[in-house]
């Protein structure tokens, strides 16, 4: 049981900072003001000293978000397909990471795509019919 000494500041100075709401906030302003370049070059030097942490949790967020998967299942497929594209069997040509390519009408993840080859897909409409004439097209000129 928390001391009674406790309890009574406590109580003391949620009073106080009701009865001084204004005065408070005015310090508070002034103080963000006077130390906003240090935070500003903490924050900045915290940034280059994580990046890759960074890109990991946004990863993560994006993955868990947009495709319900988890960075773990990512590196799986990305491992079963041996670092490279689905379709073309290349990596990605400016070292980035696979598109994580999937249907958008129901949302299943379909594998790791570069993004031509994801760009691709997306140009015939993720449409079977389309993939076929494609072919047909590039049959007849070739």
């Amino acid at each position: 049981m928390p001391h009674k000494k406790r309890e009574d500041y406590n109580k003391y100075m949620s009073g106080y900072r009701a009865r001084n709401k204004e005065k408070l906030r005015a310090i508070s302003r002034k103080s963000y003001f006077r130390h906003k370049i240090k935070r500003i070059e903490k924050s900045r030097e915290w940034y280059c000293n994580n990046r890759e942490r960074v890109k990991t949790l946004a990863r993560k967020r994006v993955y868990a978000q947009a495709y319900k998967i988890t960075l773990d299942e990512y590196d799986r497929m990305l491992s079963l397909q041996n670092g490279v594209c689905a379709i073309c069997l290349k990596p990605d040509k400016q070292n980035r990471k696979l598109s994580v390519d999937h249907c958008h009408s129901t949302g299943k993840v379909r594998g790791l795509l570069c993004r031509a080859c994801n760009s691709y897909i997306g140009y015939i409409c993720d449409s079977p019919i389309n993939a076929t004439r494609l072919l047909e097209y590039l049959h007849v000129l070739a």
